[in-house]
């Protein structure tokens, strides 16, 4: 539960109630999911409650409650939209926009797997077993297919991705990439 509290506070202070409320009906999900005996029916019918009321018919979103997910999950614009499929896993201090898909392809050969520090534009997709490391940015409209390592920046489709840069416009190995040239 003091998962559960942590997410309420932290999106109320960073996006709203409504992702408050949206990542308390999912952390119930996930609770009611792993829980035995009695105590699963009840927050097995409070979530089935919630989560059609809210998060389907208000939100417009399909959250499976069997993902894993990492604390402090920020849902800008209340998680509007989002479709996140079974066998996710979502790291710690991650931010998901709206109208965002992350989930299998259509053999459900593997469900992508989410890194620490991880910031997903709004209609981005992440599709198949595809990891995306720490401290990543995956840009808006992305359609991510191949893995993205850690600190790097994946825009395009299909995405392609590159170290990020610093301010400098130098990525962290020193060299100047693309179009993040520093302006002269």
């Amino acid at each position: 539960m003091t998962v559960m509290r942590e997410d309420f506070q932290h999106n109320l202070r960073t996006s709203g109630p409504y992702a408050a409320i949206t990542m308390v009906v999912w952390r119930l999900g996930t609770i009611a999911a792993s829980a035995r005996g009695l105590p699963r029916l009840a927050l097995k019918v409070a979530y089935v409650l919630a989560n059609h009321v809210w998060v389907k018919i208000i939100i417009g979103s399909d959250l499976s409650p069997n993902v894993t997910l990492g604390r402090r999950l920020c849902l800008p614009h209340g998680g509007r939209g989002l479709f996140i499929s079974n066998g996710v896993s979502i790291g710690d201090d991650c931010t998901i926009h709206q109208q965002v898909t992350i989930g299998v392809t259509l053999d459900k050969s593997g469900a992508p797997q989410v890194g620490d520090r991880v910031y997903v534009g709004a209609k981005a997709s992440v599709v198949g077993p595809v990891r995306i490391e720490n401290d990543c940015t995956v840009g808006a409209h992305a359609f991510v297919l191949r893995d993205v390592a850690a600190e790097s920046v994946a825009v395009g489709v299909p995405a392609s991705s590159r170290p990020k840069s610093t301010a400098s416009g130098r990525s962290s190995d020193g060299l100047a990439r693309g179009p993040y040239r520093p302006v002269s």
